[in-house]
C-alpha cells in the first residue's frame, strides 16, 4: 500500500522540479505522470547490452494514463488511488474508455 503513496509522492516532485528547471531557463517545460498499481513482468534481455523491460497490461493501461493527462498533472487509477495515504484526496476524474 505504501507503493502507491510513494509513488504519486515521486510524480509530484518530477512535475514540480520539471516546472522549476524550465523556469531557470525561461523556456516552459511541461510533464505528465501515469500512476497504476498492478503487476508486471519483468525480464532482463539482451547480451552485449543487457536491458530491464516490463511487460503487461498495467504497463500499457499507466501508458494510457499518462497520455491522457493533462500537462504537469498526474493522472492515477483507481487501483492506486483506492492504495493511497487518506491524507491525498484525489480529483474524480470522468470515466476513461481505455
Amino acid at each position: 500500500v505504501d507503493h502507491a503513496t510513494r509513488a504519486v509522492v515521486l510524480a509530484c516532485c518530477i512535475i514540480d522540479a520539471v516546472k522549476r528547471i524550465g523556469e531557470s531557463i525561461d523556456i516552459p517545460l511541461r510533464c505528465r505522470v501515469g500512476v497504476h498499481s498492478g503487476t508486471v513482468t519483468a525480464a532482463f534481455l539482451g547480451t552485449l547490452m543487457p536491458r530491464y523491460f516490463i511487460f503487461g497490461d498495467d504497463v500499457n493501461y499507466t501508458n494510457f494514463l499518462e497520455a491522457s493527462c493533462e500537462p504537469n498533472r498526474v493522472h492515477i487509477s483507481t487501483e492506486t488511488a483506492e492504495c493511497l495515504d487518506p491524507e491525498f484526496e484525489p480529483e474524480p476524474q470522468p470515466p476513461l474508455e481505455w
